[in-house]
């Protein structure tokens, strides 16, 4: 039987933030209504678990009676309350330099709500989850498999509700698509973005901010990080500056900034991180 009559929360260590993939929260409780207008500063999963809230977030209003959950990127205003006269709850959330890459191969990166049928993983996972971890300091890699195999059972799981931005994920789609294709071409920018789906920049940007918390420029310069870090962690020869090409950079003081600013080091020191038997 699921004990739900105190709060459990777990929130991990500053060191635990340099996985790829990382728990930020966790929990399971009586939630209170909520209004977050500058959003938080990392995935943010919630689902119900008794009776029923209201969530509101980008331009739309779910209602998560049980057996629904919501997704959210970073740094998007959300707000929620009860509807029902209890609401508990479950949450997780998880962050880290590779995030945004699985969830997007897992077809999960577009802020949505979700449902399942009762009887899956998904009931009871974020519960047996918070229990694992509340009494632990760091998780470290069980934390981060922990978190890659609830996103696995979301996918497998879950279905993607119908709301009223599925069109406009539709509208996006086939840039995000032409982005991964043409990441390497300096060249790109906002003007070219907009014009591949036939919109005016302004809405473009309006789109990403939406739909997935960020700019498109933002979007790209991540995506180019990621397929930067995947070349230096990859091949401990590769120099630095070739790399900055590769991915679209004019230069490689451009790179090695930009670089440093997402990461925390520079793309020599990732590289090192990860061949470190290399003389």
């Amino acid at each position: 039987m699921i004990e739900l009559d105190m709060l459990r929360y777990f929130i991990v260590l500053k060191q635990e933030r340099k996985l790829p993939l990382f728990i930020d929260s966790i929990g399971v409780h009586e939630q209170e209504n909520v209004n977050w207008p500058n959003g938080y500063p990392y995935y943010h999963w919630l689902q119900t678990i008794e009776g029923e809230g209201r969530f509101q977030a980008a331009g739309q209003t779910f209602l998560l009676p049980k057996n629904t959950g919501v997704l959210l990127p970073p740094n998007m205003p959300r707000q929620y309350e009860a509807v029902s006269s209890k609401w508990r709850t479950a949450f997780v959330t998880f962050g880290g330099s590779q995030t945004q890459t699985l969830l997007a191969s897992l077809g999960l990166e577009y802020p949505s709500a979700y449902q399942w049928p009762s009887q899956t993983p998904l009931d009871k996972w974020l519960v047996r989850m918070t229990r694992m971890f509340m009494n632990e300091m760091a998780p470290g890699l069980d934390g981060s498999s922990s978190v890659y195999r609830f996103l696995s059972h979301l996918k497998t799981y879950a279905e993607n509700q119908s709301n009223p931005t599925s069109h406009h994920n539709v509208k996006l789609q086939p840039l995000i698509e032409w982005l991964n294709d043409h990441y390497q071409d300096s060249s790109v920018g906002l003007e070219q973005m907009a014009g591949f789906i036939a919109v005016s920049p302004q809405y473009l940007n309006k789109l990403f901010r939406n739909l997935l918390g960020t700019s498109p420029y933002a979007y790209l310069i991540q995506l180019r990080i990621s397929k930067a870090k995947n070349m230096l962690a990859t091949d401990p020869l590769i120099a630095v500056k070739q790399v900055a090409e590769w991915v679209g950079f004019y230069d490689a003081s451009h790179f090695v900034a930009t670089f440093r600013k997402s990461e925390g080091i520079t793309p020599e020191q990732f590289k090192l991180l990860h061949h470190n038997s290399i003389s």
